[in-house]
């Protein structure tokens, strides 16, 4: 009878293992990209189950990959399929309304970059418009453009 329960349970924690590791692997911050919600060498799971089941939502952080065998992104999304996206003297709009966004972060840089007027943008059908926190330092998509929905690898749970 016991070695039943044993087999069981490793059974049972190997296929948890598994699992975990599949659809929610742990990942470390490799950039600055998304400071200040989350910094360098920090951890976090990726939910990638999520991804399998529905679209990213305004807010989320979502890890993207734009090309095989490049480096996951982290970035946030700001613009679904429809939306039109315009900066403006650095802040956010969206289908002309202006955004709040509490998590954005510019590192005292004070005068104005090309960077920081955007749009209008339309975002294409099976798209969406991904921005960094941290704007100054990192690409997104006021330079790469939407991303399609294939290229999400997960939802990231901080």
């Amino acid at each position: 009878m016991r070695p039943k329960i044993i087999i069981s349970l490793l059974v049972v924690i190997i296929l948890a293992l598994t699992i975990q590791r599949v659809l929610f692997p742990y990942c470390h911050i490799g950039s600055d990209a998304m400071e200040p919600t989350m910094y360098v060498g920090e951890g976090f799971f990726l939910n990638k189950f999520t991804a399998l089941h529905r679209a990213p939502r305004y807010g989320e952080v979502v890890a993207v990959r734009l090309a095989e065998g490049e480096a996951l992104l982290l970035r946030r999304v700001v613009g679904l399929a429809g939306d039109t996206v315009t900066i403006h003297a650095r802040r956010l709009y969206l289908n002309g309304e202006p955004q709040n966004e509490p998590y954005v972060r510019y590192r005292g840089e004070r005068q104005m970059q090309e960077r920081d007027e955007y749009g209008p943008y339309r975002v294409p059908a099976g798209g969406i418009f991904l921005l960094a926190d941290s704007r100054e330092v990192a690409a997104d998509s006021r330079f790469f453009g939407a991303v399609g929905l294939d290229k999400v690898v997960g939802v990231v749970n901080y």
